[in-house]
């Protein structure tokens, strides 16, 4: 069903822009008198595309749908974080590399007009940049390089760093094994109050257990 749905948008998608003769305008981005808005006016945006039209956005999300390639334009659906609704975003860049799935940071404005005959949102973009799920939608407010390192029976674990965000606690391990057993080793979230769960496994596994500070739970002061 979703398929179905992604491909019928990316049909509409696709008739919208040909029919569209207002590109110069929408891919036009003085840098002076911009104006942009909150994400959280994106609900009044999706009621009604056409009343945001030129104004500016900054959008963190994914993409949807693979690329459309037009004449000169490039086009593709987009999902800002935490709503479950579509947006188009058309680049004039028809060079432009984007697969379903990518997570992107969005510059651009609303260029929907009471034409076009649908209620997506429309959105000519200024600047787009692929980035990662953590600098995106978690991004790291304190980072502590410890470079610890314990040895056991010729395996080798080094707690190379922990990067703390708002939502999670991330622990960097590097992990080699010159011995001749397998090892199995924890692998997940850190959660305060309650273990990380998901296991990763090999044959014939020979653990290790490390202290509960190398591990912290939240971030310390100062």
């Amino acid at each position: 069903m979703k398929k179905h749905l992604i491909a019928l948008l990316c049909l509409t998608l696709a008739l919208l822009v040909t029919g569209c003769g207002e590109k110069s305008e929408a891919f036009s981005f003085p840098e002076e008198g911009r104006e942009y808005i909150d994400t959280a006016e994106l609900p009044r945006v999706y009621a009604d595309p056409a009343g945001y039209r030129g104004k500016h956005v900054k959008l963190v999300g994914r993409a949807i749908s693979m690329l459309e390639r037009h004449t000169g334009e490039s086009s593709f659906l987009f999902i800002p974080e935490g709503y479950s609704s579509p947006i188009a975003v058309h680049s004039a860049d028809s060079s432009l590399q984007i697969e379903e799935g990518d997570i992107l940071l969005v510059d651009g404005k609303f260029w929907s007009t009471k034409n076009t005959g649908t209620d997506l949102p429309h959105l000519a973009a200024a600047d787009l940049t692929h980035s990662a799920y953590k600098d995106a939608f978690r991004p790291t407010l304190k980072e502590i390089s410890l470079a610890l390192t314990q040895v056991q029976e010729g395996c080798s674990v080094t707690v190379e760093k922990v990067e703390f965000a708002k939502e999670e606690t991330r622990l960097y391990l590097r992990i080699q094994n010159t011995g001749g057993a397998s090892i199995s080793y924890w692998n997940g979230y850190l959660v305060q109050g309650g273990p990380s769960t998901p296991k990763h496994t090999t044959p014939r596994p020979a653990t290790r257990s490390f202290p509960a500070t190398f591990c912290p739970a939240s971030p310390p002061s100062g």
